[in-house]
């Protein structure tokens, strides 16, 4: 039995730190890296080295107490969150580290809207508690408002900032200093005097959370009756479980503090995989979104991330149900196809191990002919359910990209669909009108990140053309179109006529929001006649008639699909369809719409007002500035467009001291 967790967080919070000490404390590495040299176990790629943060996901296997887990380290910048979305429906918990300085951050708030909505409980690690302006009391109050659940305290700081020296263990009520060279060394002692009123108060506060998730605790609890520490944490446990609580923990990870009790947690607050009994899913048949129940004597695993290596895809994949034997045929049921399990990996950041046999629950790399993020796999040819799928948001920025050399480009189309293959989130077309190569992705990073890979991996020198926003197209207004397509070939008539309305659905500003709907009575129509036309109506969303840029938002009703010959034949209907959608289209006020960020900007008190004159200046709207112990935090909503080149005006304007991040929102119009 397993338990797969992630860590996640905002940048600079200080998860690959906490990483290496896991690592270190579980015997997994016998040398602690530092992300400040470039030494992390888990930043392996150059880029991570040189720049400090993580890109990409990485996975490793550990024990604790002779508890087996898989551990996923995750980027903590925006640009990558698609690594963290991916690495989401692997996990049975996830641990959120917090600042104890900046406390609740924008990337934050991003992933703890991912571990949401995949359902999945976490405990949280408030670090650096160390460090100047570090306030415990702060971060627990961010908790409440700002993530919106209940925090429940399992070890505290004892002292603050510079005179930070251990934690006190609550449920325990002792306090636990950490000795040794790395802190591998755990001294027990009695309460410092003036923290034993602190301790009883978040004590009876730990109790009473308790008793709501178990009415034998509240007994006991109203009758004075003592209550055994494993009655508490199994209460907590099931609170966690049911995403209304949050077991907190604190410490310095880069001074050693405060780690091995959050390893703790892991085993006591976090679920086992073989306690993961119904998982989310799609029927079939149907398409019907449902939860299904674990199968029984059936192998059901999940690929949440490819990786191409030396010119092999390595799916990094979750076994839910059954287990997954080296030579043996599995069915995807995301293609269709039969496949051979060629090789099996144990994973530890960029190595691996062969092994024959992966039991249910565990995380590893696979080989198979093909896989891709999001495919299901199965023993069973016949099995009802796929799994669900991860969200992928579509790309807003893009640049054009050439080779230096002519001879050069095939390599560079081979190395681009490498990329696109291992990252959802990254796109690149060909304009044949142009001859330009395009990519397209998530922001600047993103895309400087993959020009350096090309570089390093492939060995391809590129250049690049200035950054193009990602533009979508919608409509304004209610419009009619029609089209006949009546033609003759040789001795045959092709012939399909097909009437239309669109319109205009609520603004949500987000891909994949147009519907397709019929006015007509299907039963009187061949099935193939109705796909037909519905593939071309769909092949219409892809380019708009005003820019070329996709069309959301969009609403089309079929009243009318006529052939007066008999045979609906799909090209003729198809061409009919398009056609209508153009007319139509044309007479319903498309617009342009563009990418608008949410920013958050964190800067001194004595720059907040000329942050937010030049954030005015770039015609962005600013909808909340809070202040904060050392430091303003501002949101506003801008085109991505005026963003461009904005870390380097902030630097200017704060004297280096301000950050930023930014999240795509939608599609709009400000």
């Amino acid at each position: 039995m397993f338990i797969n967790i992630g860590i996640a967080a905002h940048i600079d919070a200080g998860k690959t730190t906490l990483t290496e000490r896991i690592l270190y404390y579980t015997g997994v590495i016998h040398k602690i890296g530092e992300v400040h040299d470039g030494s992390a176990t888990m930043d392996y790629l150059e880029e991570e080295k040189e720049r400090g943060i993580t890109i990409t996901s990485a996975v490793t296997s550990l024990k604790w107490k002779n508890q087996n887990i898989n551990l996923i380290d995750t980027p903590g910048h925006v640009d990558f969150t698609i690594e963290v979305e991916r690495c989401m429906r692997a996990l049975d918990g996830a641990i959120i580290v917090l600042c104890g300085v900046g406390g609740v951050e924008p990337q934050t708030e991003t992933v703890w809207r991912q571990i949401n909505r995949y359902r999945i409980p976490r405990i949280l690690f408030i670090n650096k508690l160390d460090r100047i302006g570090a306030n415990f009391e702060n971060v627990l109050n961010q908790i409440k408002s700002k993530l919106n659940i209940k925090p429940v305290i399992i070890t505290y700081p004892i002292g603050k900032e510079d005179k930070f020296q251990g934690v006190i263990d609550i449920l325990k009520e002792r306090a636990l200093y950490f000795e040794g060279e790395h802190g591998e060394e755990i001294i027990e002692k009695e309460l410092p005097e003036d923290y034993h009123e602190i301790v009883e108060n978040f004590k009876n506060d730990l109790i009473e959370t308790a008793a709501d998730f178990d009415d034998k605790i509240m007994e006991k609890y109203l009758e004075g009756e003592p209550i055994e520490n494993r009655e508490l944490i199994n209460a907590i446990k099931k609170g966690c479980y049911e995403l209304k609580i949050a077991p907190v923990y604190c410490g310095s990870a880069l001074k050693n503090k405060g780690v091995q009790p959050v390893l703790d947690g892991v085993i006591n607050f976090l679920p086992k995989s073989d306690e993961i009994i119904e998982f989310r899913g799609f029927d079939r048949k149907t398409g019907e979104k449902l939860f299904f129940e674990k199968p029984k004597n059936t192998l059901l695993a999940y690929i949440f991330k490819a990786q191409i290596i030396n010119n092999r895809k390595i799916c990094y994949t979750r076994i839910y149900s059954g287990d997954l034997k080296l030579g043996e045929n599995v069915f995807n049921l995301t293609t269709g196809e039969r496949q051979k399990i060629s090789k099996i990996y144990k994973l530890h950041a960029n190595k691996r191990k062969e092994i024959e046999l992966a039991k249910e629950g565990d995380v590893v790399g696979i080989l198979i002919k093909s896989g891709n993020t999001g495919d299901t796999l199965t023993d069973k040819k016949d099995f009802p359910y796929y799994l669900e799928n991860i969200e992928i948001n579509n790309p807003v920025i893009s640049f054009a990209i050439e080779p230096y050399s002519l001879k050069e480009l095939n390599d560079l189309f081979n190395a681009l669909k490498n990329i696109a293959e291992e990252d959802p989130s990254f796109k690149y077309t060909y304009n044949e009108e142009t001859n330009q190569l395009i990519i397209s992705g998530m922001g600047e990073l993103h895309l400087e990140i993959i020009t350096k890979r090309l570089l390093r991996e492939y060995n391809l020198r590129i250049k690049l053309g200035k950054p193009q926003v990602v533009y979508r197209e919608t409509i304004t207004k209610e419009a009619e179109g029609e089209y006949v397509y009546d033609i003759k070939i040789e001795d045959e008539n092709l012939y399909g006529h097909v009437g239309l309305k669109v319109k205009p659905l609520p603004r949500t500003g987000k891909d994949n929001s147009n519907k397709i709907l019929f006015e007509l009575d299907l039963d009187t129509i061949p099935e193939k006649a109705i796909e037909a036309v519905k593939e071309g109506i769909n092949e219409s969303f892809i380019s708009g008639q005003l820019i070329g840029a996709e069309i959301i938002d969009t609403e089309v009703v079929i009243n009318l699909i006529e052939d007066k010959t008999g045979k609906y034949e799909k090209g003729a209907l198809k061409v009919a369809a398009i056609n209508a959608f153009k007319e139509a289209y044309q007479k319903a006020g498309p617009i342009k719409l563009e990418p608008i960020m949410e920013v958050t900007v964190i800067v001194p008190d004595e720059c907040t007002g000329e942050v937010i004159g030049d954030l005015n200046s770039r015609g962005a709207k600013v909808i909340d500035v809070v202040k904060e112990d050392f430091s303003t935090r501002i949101k506003a909503y801008s085109y991505l467009s005026r963003l461009f080149g904005y870390a380097t005006d902030l630097r200017t304007l704060t004297k280096g001291k301000g950050e930023f991040s930014m999240l795509f929102y939608r599609y709009d119009v400000i």
